[in-house]
């Protein structure tokens, strides 16, 4: 198991280009700001505010536009 925190300044898209995946499951708990949520296709898939939690499987494409400066607290966990 793996955790940590990090900022996300207002503006950003995470990744800067496409999707990224880990090989680890992930919680991501939102402390503060906001992130719209991309699918696949780039499509809005929902937002997450602070107070929200979001489980992603692992190898799950994942990607975001930061609305609002963020701070989130992240748990990776190998994959079984």
């Amino acid at each position: 198991i793996q955790f940590g925190t990090v900022f996300l300044e207002k503006g950003t898209r995470i990744p800067e280009k496409g999707f990224s995946k880990h090989p680890q499951h992930e919680i991501s708990i939102i402390t503060k700001g906001k992130i719209e949520m991309l699918n696949e296709k780039g499509a809005v898939l929902g937002y997450l505010n602070a107070g929200d939690f979001v489980y992603i499987k692992a190898l799950e494409a994942q990607a975001g536009n930061v609305l609002e400066d963020t701070k989130l607290i992240y748990v990776l966990n190998q994959k079984v």
